[in-house]
């Protein structure tokens, strides 16, 4: 049994509309996921989370050669200790520079690479997301026209 609890809001930015997850991953460009906190969690909580969802959304093969780079994610959400209620974290991606973490505005650390953001932005709106009615609301499409 799996217990479903509202952990934060969340919030895609693009340069233009889509509602394409797979063109939005494919695409090398400029994109941010902000999530907005909506409870109490611990860093350890969240860091489970996390791993837990790019372990579903990912196959092994898909894995492999991020292994060195989720373990630096891995790194960064360690560092957030308690993350409270109402705190906001943003996943920028740029092209030239890869993703960048921020955390109420202060820049915890970045991962290069598009192939990293492209496995991460997997668990929102890949073709398997860990919460489908969230990846439609993203998206912006009604959950029975996609």
């Amino acid at each position: 049994m799996r217990l479903v609890f509202k952990v934060y809001v969340a919030a895609l930015y693009l340069p233009a509309k889509s509602n394409d997850g797979e063109e939005i991953l494919r695409n090398d460009q400029g994109k941010r996921l902000l999530l907005h906190i909506l409870r109490n969690l611990t860093s350890k909580e969240l860091t489970a989370s996390m791993m837990e969802a790019l372990e579903e959304t990912l196959t092994p093969a898909e894995r492999s050669p991020l292994a060195s780079r989720t373990q630096q994610f891995n790194a960064i959400l360690d560092t957030l200790n308690d993350v409270k209620r109402g705190t906001q974290i943003v996943i920028d991606y740029a092209p030239q520079l890869g993703t960048i973490f921020l955390v109420d505005g202060i820049e915890k650390g970045r991962i290069p690479g598009a192939d990293f953001n492209e496995a991460l932005m997997r668990m929102w709106i890949g073709a398997h997301p860990r919460d489908v009615e969230l990846k439609t609301a993203l998206l912006g499409v009604k959950p029975d026209s996609k």
